[in-house]
């Protein structure tokens, strides 16, 4: 199984980290090839980037996932 795009949305929750933590967990606890956060910042995008605006995410995401690599 895989995630080839999730994130957190603007709304309705914006900072989410427990959505973060059941997806690390789901993932943690699964049989997965791969899982992508979606970190889309385009027009009409509603997907919400981990960093200043999302801290509480963006911790809860390293401590599944890791650090994130810089583009």
């Amino acid at each position: 199984m895989s995630f080839p795009e999730w994130a957190l949305s603007t709304i309705p929750a914006g900072d989410d980290p427990k959505y973060i933590d059941g997806i690390g967990s789901t993932v943690a606890k699964g049989n997965f090839s791969f899982e992508t956060y979606f970190d889309a910042t385009g027009p009409g995008s509603k997907a919400l980037p981990l960093g200043p605006r999302t801290p509480l995410s963006l911790a809860a995401y390293q401590k599944w996932f890791g650090k994130r690599s810089k583009r």
